[in-house]
């Protein structure tokens, strides 16, 4: 049986086109037509309290996915949209506060319709389906060192010519057996 725990207003001035929690249930985002993500706390439910606006998309957001616990990668959220760009945002010092960790600029295969992190066996990765019908995966291949205090992420892209259409929908499968890394399917 399931019940609604919250009705509120988003402030969201176009039509919301996702929302997800994150795995601990602490924190909900959700995606407009407007280009905005917004990030709620709602570990007290009744009564969700607004935290950020992230405007970093320049058209209508598609879709937001929360990295999941045990990846390692933390409180990190991704976003999709429109514009080609698929942003993956950590928080600041001040949970009110968040900042563009990551950007992959995908938009010479149009806009992102759908994201989906990958298995937490897999380590941080995430696949995109693309409205030219092509589906990306992104791994994260570790950090180096860049000076003294500078660290820099390495991120690596592979696109997918699966589909003549668009793709709407991407999902990691499980693994199956020690060896296996999970498969994508779009």
């Amino acid at each position: 049986m399931t019940a609604i725990v919250s009705q509120f207003d988003t402030a969201h001035t176009a039509p919301i086109l996702d929302t997800q929690l994150d795995d601990l249930g602490l924190r909900l985002a959700t995606a407009s037509e407007d280009g905005l993500v917004k990030l709620w706390d709602v570990q007290a439910a009744e009564d969700p309290l607004f935290l950020c606006d992230l405007d970093g998309h320049s058209g209508p957001v598609h879709q937001v996915a929360w990295a999941p616990v045990g990846t390692g990668a933390g409180a990190l959220l991704l976003t999709g949209g429109s514009d080609g760009r698929v942003l993956l945002w950590g928080p600041c010092q001040d949970p009110k506060r968040w900042q563009i960790v990551h950007e992959e600029n995908l938009s010479k295969h149009g806009e992102i319709r759908a994201l989906s992190w990958a298995p937490v066996n897999v380590g941080a990765a995430f696949a995109c389906a693309l409205s030219d019908g092509s589906v990306t995966a992104t791994i994260h291949q570790g950090t180096v060192r860049s000076g003294e205090t500078d660290v820099e992420h390495r991120w690596q892209t592979q696109s997918f010519a699966i589909h003549k259409g668009e793709v709407h929908a991407v999902s990691w499968s499980s693994s199956v057996g020690p060896d296996s890394r999970g498969k994508l399917a779009g």
